[in-house]
C-alpha cells in the first residue's frame, strides 16, 4: 500500500509564488521571439521567405541546429546567423 506524504504550506508563500509568476508572465508577454534570441519554425521561415519543408531541409540535410520542446523546433539567432554566414562566405 502506498504511503501518503502530505505537506503544509503557509498560504502567504503560496500567494508569493503566485504573484512571482504573474510577475514573469507580464514581463515575458510582450516580447517577441526574436527579442528573445528564439525563432519558431514558422516564424523563421516567414522571416527568411522560404518555405517550412526548406527550413526541414536544411536542419536535416546541411546541419541547422535547433532545440526542441515539446515538440515544437526553435533556432537561436546565433546559430541562424551562423549557419547563413557560412553559405555567404562560400559564394564570395
Amino acid at each position: 500500500m502506498n504511503k501518503l506524504n502530505y505537506t503544509l504550506i503557509e498560504e502567504s508563500s503560496i500567494e508569493d509564488l503566485v504573484n512571482t509568476i504573474n510577475e514573469l508572465k507580464e514581463r515575458f508577454s510582450d516580447r517577441d521571439e526574436e527579442s528573445l534570441g528564439w525563432y519558431s519554425t514558422k516564424t523563421l521561415a516567414e522571416k527568411l521567405n522560404i518555405s517550412e519543408r526548406t527550413l526541414f531541409k536544411y536542419r536535416k540535410h546541411y546541419g541547422l541546429k535547433h532545440s526542441q520542446v515539446n515538440g515544437k523546433v526553435f533556432y537561436s539567432k546565433e546559430d541562424v546567423d551562423e549557419f547563413f554566414k557560412g553559405f555567404y562566405s562560400k559564394a564570395v
